[in-house]
Formats: C-alpha cells, structure tokens, sequence
C-alpha cells in the first residue's frame, strides 16, 4: 500500500491543464446573409468536449436574469429577442468550481431566441474563462465604424420651489 495520497485537481488547475491543451480556433463559418467570418458554439464544443472529459471539467449553467422583446423584422414578420445573464459553474474532479457571469442575446423568428441567448452566453463564458486564442482573419479593432453621434446635454437640476 502506498502512503501518498492522491488528491484530485482542482478547478483551478484542471482548468490550467485545459488550457494549456487547447489550441486556437479560427473563424471558419461564413454568414452568406451578412458576408461576415465568425467561429460557432459548435466550434468551440467540438474543440473542448474532448478536453474537459480528459481533466474533469464540467460547466453547468443558472440563468440569473432574463429580458424578452417581441418586435418586427424588415419584412413584417415577427421577431422575438431575449437578453439572458447567466451565471457559469466551472467544475473540475475535485468537486471545486469557480464561478463567471455573462450575458447572452439571441434573435429568432421562431422560438429560439433563448436557446440562442444560452448559445451565446456559454461560448463567451468559454472563451473568457479559457482565454480561447482565436485565429482571426481581420483584427476587430483594426477599424471603426463612422459614426454621427453627438453627445446629450446634461440633464438640468429643477429648481425646488
């Protein structure tokens, strides 16, 4: 019998292992619609699912707030909106997790502007936890929009009479 006693990881370091397995995921999908590069949530589960199993991590998701919009598209056709904050557990083996807050927006027609909202809040949870590097064709920053924007006045205090 051995004397050493094996301890699990913690988050902290499963997540450190995690990381240092990844490797960058470029934006490899194109929206034909809007002729814009973008990486999905498919992407990242693909690349990631492999690696949590091998240390142990999990992430389970608690939707903290939630705003739902009902609008129209251009066409006329009904739109619906939902803007979630969801807080993320990490877990790792040792039963340990820490914990972020993100939030996730998703349009549809239909009814699957949640489901995209969770989409969109777990893959930025991914990608900033991990600190995911991203092979990018264009860097976001390299330009900016022209925009014709004009600060508002400031708001007068009343006089109280």
């Amino acid at each position: 019998m051995s004397d050493t006693i094996h301890t699990m990881p913690t988050v902290f370091q499963a997540l450190q292992a995690v990381a240092n397995d990844i490797k960058a995921i470029g934006k490899d999908r194109k929206n034909a619609q809007q002729n814009y590069n973008f990486r999905g949530i498919e992407d990242l589960y693909n690349h990631l699912h492999p690696v949590f199993t091998k240390h142990g991590v999990f992430t389970v998701p608690r939707v903290v707030a939630r705003e739902h919009f009902e609008g129209q598209t251009k066409a006329g056709s009904a739109n619906y909106r939902t803007v979630l904050e969801v807080e993320y557990s990490f877990f790792g083996p040792a039963g340990d997790c820490v914990k972020c807050v993100v939030t996730g927006e998703g349009s549809d027609t239909g009814d699957k502007s949640c489901n995209k909202a969770m989409a969109s809040a777990h893959k930025y949870a991914l990608t900033q936890v991990l600190c995911i590097p991203f092979v990018e064709l264009d860097d976001s920053d390299s330009s900016s929009p022209d925009v014709n924007e004009r600060r508002a006045p400031p708001a007068r205090k009343s006089d109280p009479k």
